[in-house]
């Protein structure tokens, strides 16, 4: 349930960022032989790199803490957190 919230919250947080970036009337910053300097009309390439990095390092980390889980779960067969007592007593 814990990483599947942080999930959740880590989506909205990336579609409210590119909402809030959106812009109809931009193009995209791809140098070709009719556009060959940045203009105003362009979008600004560095917040859509640091979303895409955001993304893959959400996905890495999601996929490490699953890997532990299903391997916590196969040792004890127990996945609940406060199921989890081998660290202390929980009581």
């Amino acid at each position: 349930k814990v990483f599947l919230s942080l999930a959740i919250a880590e989506s909205s947080l990336f579609i409210y960022f590119i909402g809030m970036h959106f812009s109809v009337d931009k193009v995209a910053p791809i140098v070709t032989d009719q556009v060959t300097k940045f203009s105003s009309n362009m979008v600004d390439p560095v917040p859509q790199a640091m979303i895409l990095t955001t993304i893959v390092i959400g996905i890495a980390v999601l996929s490490l803490g699953l890997s532990f889980v299903i391997s916590y779960y196969k040792l004890t067969g127990k996945m609940r957190i406060d199921e989890m007592d081998e660290l202390g007593d929980n009581k």
